[in-house]
């Protein structure tokens, strides 16, 4: 329906696969259409910008207006100012005129496209557009957006992707530095490797409609489905493709020991 409004959300952790489900997902077409993701907000590559010294225009490419004392005011109640990113390192890190925001501070880079991707997520609900965002899905900020926005009317898609280690996001991040991509280090991986897949069983309960892929191998393989229905919420299964991550992450700690097993079996068949 073209006029639903529908929040996408692309999580997982670091060198999980996100930008690779992304596209996959853009390329996706549904009843001889692609799938509309509306505004699409990327961390990475707003940080990106940032850094090469590029100036953002917000109007411009995400289609809101920004407001520095509301920006200001966000930051305060978000949750994301702590440590050295406090209020005041926070109004010395920027400079916005109209709609159009220079980074003042190299070294607040990342927290301020963090915290600028959730200021836009919040705009984006209040004006009811359809967008999209990607996520490395360690702070709960990123389920309260997503309950705020299924309370203001929003479908809310959540596309999960992980590995069956941290060991593997961490190889990929180096490879991704040695192309040319930003890099993350690795203790913080491990750490967001961890919450993501621990706030993974939440915003599976919350979503309207989800999809879990696994990138433990060579390409992402989508192997879960739920959707939200009038009286229940029904799941869909590729056995064969359930990983390990998933069963200690979502199946034993909901309580589904019998999937978990026939999981398990599916294994022992092969």
């Amino acid at each position: 329906m073209p006029g639903m409004l529908r929040m996408r959300v692309f999580a997982g952790p670091n060198g999980s696969g996100k930008s690779t489900m992304y596209q996959q997902v853009r390329t996706t077409v549904v009843n001889d259409r692609p799938v509309d993701l509306g505004v699409y907000l990327n961390p990475d590559e707003i940080t990106k910008k940032l850094k090469d010294g590029a100036e953002i225009d917000i109007r411009k490419e995400f289609g809101v207006v920004p407001d520095r004392a509301r920006f200001v005011r966000f930051a305060v109640r978000s949750g994301l100012l702590r440590g050295p990113f406090d209020l005041q390192a926070l109004r010395s890190a920027f400079r916005l005129r109209r709609s159009i925001l220079q980074l003042l501070r190299q070294d607040l880079v990342d927290e301020i496209s963090q915290l600028l991707t959730a200021y836009l997520c919040e705009l984006l609900i209040k004006h009811r557009k359809k967008f999209s965002f990607e996520t490395v899905f360690s702070h709960p900020s990123k389920l309260q957006l997503m309950e705020h926005a299924r309370a203001r009317g929003y479908k809310v898609y959540l596309y999960f992707i992980a590995t069956n280690s941290a060991e593997i996001n961490k190889d990929r991040v180096i490879t991704r530095v040695l192309q040319g991509g930003h890099d993350v280090p690795a203790d913080r991986i491990e750490k967001r490797y961890e919450l993501a897949l621990k706030q993974m069983l939440p915003a599976l309960n919350t979503c309207y409609h989800g999809f879990v892929f696994d990138n433990s191998g060579a390409k992402p393989v989508v192997f879960a489905e739920v959707k939200q229905l009038e009286d229940a919420r029904v799941w869909s299964w590729n056995l064969k493709a359930i990983p390990d991550w998933f069963i200690r992450s979502y199946l034993l700690p909901v309580g589904n020991i019998q999937l978990a097993r026939r999981v398990l079996e599916e294994r022992k068949a092969d």
